[in-house]
């Protein structure tokens, strides 16, 4: 999905949308905004630490963008994938036979952008040879993602650290299988490496996230905007938020 930037010039709420003057705005795009969803600024309020660690971390914005446009080209339910709820709300799209060939290309995509996503995080792995770096290396992880390389990796039936080296080995896979690898590995290695990044970033994130004190000096965010919101109150447009 696009984004576009649509600014609205001194909103009346006593005006009908077809009234307020908003920039960039044709008639016919007025109405698609008849179907958008209204966040109140409290919604807004609930993200500005992840919007302030985009701003601040460049890793975290290069990260996110690499994960988001994995995601994109091939999205899995990553609370299923990683069984965080007894029973899976939203089981695998299983692609038919004739679907097959034309989602191969999406499958190695999203490998070659999960990995990249990690990359931009933590590097290249070092050589296991020098132990030295090696070891310096996995203290590293323990300081930017909370996580301890050794721990076991849910998807992998293998553990953080050697999951970290088979990503990149799917990367180079990925990047010139010429269609040689099996259709089903190949979906299963997309969503496994699609978990690792995930939980990577997650990591990432919650070591590196301002507290919403502090954030609320970072990003100078009006404090009496927010506790003037009613948040028993709601619209058609913003119930679905509410839930």
């Amino acid at each position: 999905m696009d984004l576009e930037y649509k600014w609205c010039y001194y909103f009346n709420p006593n005006k009908s949308i077809f009234e307020q003057e908003i920039y960039d705005c044709s008639d016919l795009a007025r109405h698609s905004l008849l179907n958008g969803t209204i966040l109140k600024v409290t919604d807004l309020f609930r993200i500005s630490p992840l919007i302030e660690l985009l701003l601040r971390d460049d890793r975290a914005f290069t990260a996110m963008s690499n994960f988001n446009a994995s995601m994109k080209t091939h999205y899995c339910c990553l609370i299923c994938e990683l069984e965080r709820y007894p029973y899976k709300k939203h089981p695998s799209h299983e692609p038919k036979l004739w679907e097959q060939a034309n989602v191969i290309s999406d499958y190695e995509t999203a490998i070659v952008q999960a990995c990249r996503c990690v990359e931009a995080l933590i590097g290249k792995p070092p050589k296991k040879e020098t132990k030295s770096r090696f070891l310096e290396h996995k203290q590293k992880w323990i300081q930017q993602f909370g996580i301890n390389p050794d721990d076991e990796f849910p998807k992998g039936k293998t553990t953080f650290i050697d999951f970290y080296y088979k990503l990149f080995e799917l990367r180079n896979a990925a990047a010139h299988s010429y269609g040689t690898i099996p259709f089903e590995l190949e979906r299963k290695q997309a969503v496994d490496a699609q978990c690792f990044a995930s939980l990577i970033l997650d990591g990432y994130v919650k070591k590196n996230v301002l507290t919403e004190e502090m954030v609320i000096k970072q990003l100078n965010i009006n404090q009496n905007i927010l506790d003037r919101v009613d948040e028993t109150m709601s619209t058609i447009r913003t119930y679905e938020v509410d839930e």
